[in-house]
């Protein structure tokens, strides 16, 4: 019978720690190394300890689980401070968040000398003005002070509502959490860059659409309701992450998301657990990435319709607010990250050339997104490689399964040779059925 090993799992437990402000309510700190009274638990004392008052390397500003454990984790692996701050919908009333990382991970942030500090707030402690005695505002602002990077996502404010209706009854759910946490999460950031040092960097992770200058309407309706939620208290709320940064150093978007940080039991390699025919899932068989402009050079936004893996997500942003990835500052950068086929994880020397030449192609006079590009060694005979594609590749490949079973956007259905030099692929889109 064949075996299987799996990684021991040890669980980091947030305790309730107030920092700097004693009467707020809502705000929970604890550093990774203040969990060292608990060795034969959790054996994570031998970590790096940060100060609280110290000044962190990257500040990750998300819901709970999702693109920000995963980015907080590998930033620290990457050797990183790192200081994540969690913003939980205001239902739950939970005061304590546990993390679970296996032994290998905790080596391995060790052995790079990264560490990490946790904190959190339910979001309506984010909402109301700073003078107010239950806001929370004034703690992210000293908690952060000083960061060289701030990362912030609202992924996992969906999962976060979801959790919040579970101890609601069945009138009392449908509520607006999840849009709660992302005016947060915005409200956190304009607070964390207030107090950043010099030269920070700013990474968003937003969705393929979100946040392109066509949700005007939908931010001041949210602003209606959290307005005449908490009266005449509530604080403003910026429009949007760019607005809460003060302009971003790096928006990387995403397409639809699959996979899960290490906490999750959805991490775990195995659908279903172990098979005569095992099934992994997505985020151990596409690990291969593609980065673009967010804007093609026909307009359209490139992730749209896209998968991401949010591991390549946590990867890449983690890297940005590293700085292990050069990027313009000054102008910035807006780019889109997919996921393809693929079992091996990018190397830091593949990142850094996908972002050269997104770079690159961004400064040429086109200035948008290539769909598709590849070298070729020399063709002989223009001709013949053209009736070759148009007579036996296309017909194989355009009657695959992959391709003919497509019932989503558009997908190749014929070739035609227009003359010598020249093949025309047909595309056709399913509307209306």
């Amino acid at each position: 019978h064949p075996t299987i090993s799996t990684p021991t799992m040890k669980i980091l437990t947030v305790v309730a720690l107030c920092i700097g402000a004693p009467s707020i309510s809502g705000f929970n700190s604890s550093p990774l190394s203040s969990l060292s009274s608990r060795r034969p638990t959790i054996a994570a004392s031998s970590l790096v300890t940060v100060a609280q008052t110290s000044s962190p390397d990257v500040v990750v500003i998300s819901p709970p689980g999702g693109i920000g454990e995963i980015a907080s984790v590998e930033a620290a692996r990457l050797g990183g401070s790192v200081k994540w701050f969690v913003v939980s919908a205001p239902s739950l009333s939970s005061s304590s968040t546990g993390i679970a990382l296996t032994s290998e991970t905790l080596s391995a942030i060790e052995k790079a000398g990264g560490s990490i500090e946790l904190a959190g707030a339910n979001a309506d402690s984010l909402l109301v003005n700073s003078d107010d005695g239950n806001s929370a505002a004034s703690a992210v602002s000293t908690w952060c002070r000083g960061t060289k990077s701030i990362l912030c996502t609202y992924d996992g404010a969906e999962e976060e509502k979801r959790r919040a209706d579970l101890e609601k009854s069945a009138d009392e759910r449908g509520g607006s959490e999840d849009q709660m946490i992302r005016s947060s999460i915005r409200v956190a950031a304009r607070e964390a860059v207030g107090v950043a040092g010099a030269g920070v960097s700013k990474i968003a992770i937003l969705s393929a659409e979100e946040e392109m200058g066509n949700e005007e309407g939908a931010e001041q309706k949210g602003k209606g309701f959290l307005g005449g939620l908490f009266g005449g208290n509530a604080v403003e709320i910026p429009d949007t992450m760019s607005e809460a940064m003060k302009g971003t150093t790096a928006v990387v978007r995403h397409g639809e998301l699959f996979g899960a940080p290490e906490s999750s039991p959805e991490s775990s390699p195995f659908m279903g657990g172990p098979r005569r025919e095992p099934i992994l899932r997505e985020m151990y068989t596409m690990r291969s990435i593609r980065i673009d402009p967010t804007i093609s050079l026909s307009g359209s936004v490139i992730a749209g319709g896209s998968k991401t893996n949010r591991v390549a997500v946590g990867a890449v942003a983690s890297r940005l607010g590293m700085e292990k990835i050069e990027v313009p500052k000054k102008s910035g950068i807006d780019v889109s990250l997919s996921s393809f086929a693929g079992t091996e994880t990018p190397t830091e020397e593949e990142w850094n050339k996908e972002f050269s030449r997104v770079i690159e192609l961004v400064a040429s006079p086109s200035g948008g997104a290539n769909l598709f590009s590849a070298e070729f060694s020399s063709v002989p005979s223009t001709k013949r490689l053209a009736e070759w594609i148009a007579t036996k590749w296309a017909p194989a490949i355009l009657r695959s399964y992959d391709i003919a079973g497509t019932r989503v956007g558009a997908r190749a259905v014929y070739a035609l040779q227009t003359d010598d030099n020249t093949v025309e692929i047909v595309w056709q889109e399913l509307v209306d059925f």
